[in-house]
């Protein structure tokens, strides 16, 4: 059941970014292309001032059915390309939703595309940065964190590491005498001993 769920957010999520991808693309270039075909397709051309593309300004009704259509494309070429891991019943039960997430993805494209000129500005002070500068940043926050890193292992070292015992004091000082061995019997003289005594 988890694997199941797992799959289906999964596939959701891909043909959202597909949405997106899509509305930006037709945002980018496509209305360059809609232009083109609107008036070679329409009796009159498409006035000077107005921009549309193929899901740019277009109906909602007409939104779903593009949609529905790459949702159809994408399921064709993923069969194609993974012929047998693919279901044709789960695609076609997931074909509603993932139309659904198709149109999520275009309204989210649309929010990303209106957030492209205030990021302008942004991105213009990024590419205004020296490259040197940020590399002599780099170097000296590495040189930082590598003198952290090193002073917190010495640290630890110094709390892991075991303490010296201090030394034994002993009561009883051993001297030379006590160093001697005790002198060492003849083997023969301790069995005659013992012998003569059990005899």
């Amino acid at each position: 059941m988890d694997s199941l769920l797992q799959y289906f957010w999964t596939d959701l999520a891909w043909y959202v970014l597909l949405g997106v991808a899509l509305y930006l693309l037709d945002r980018y270039v496509g209305a360059r292309f809609y232009r083109w075909y609107y008036d070679r397709t329409r009796k009159s051309a498409m006035p000077e001032g107005e921009e549309h593309g193929f899901v740019y300004r277009q109906s909602r009704s007409a939104q779903v059915t593009k949609a529905f259509i790459v949702c159809i494309i994408a399921v064709v070429i993923l069969h194609a390309v993974f012929g047998k891991e693919r279901n044709w019943l789960t695609e076609a039960v997931l074909l509603v939703p993932e139309t659904l997430a198709v149109l999520v993805g275009f309204l989210l494209g649309s929010v990303l595309y209106a957030a492209v000129p205030h990021m302008r500005p942004a991105l213009k002070k990024l590419d205004d940065i020296d490259p040197d500068a940020i590399k002599r940043g780099a170097q000296a926050f590495g040189a930082e964190a590598v003198g952290r890193a090193s002073s917190l292992a010495d640290t630890i070292r110094e709390q892991v590491a075991p303490k010296p015992r201090p030394p034994q004091v002993f009561d009883h000082v051993p001297s030379a005498e006590d160093a001697q061995e005790p002198p060492q019997e003849n083997v023969h003289d301790v069995l005659n001993r013992y012998t003569k005594g059990n005899g």
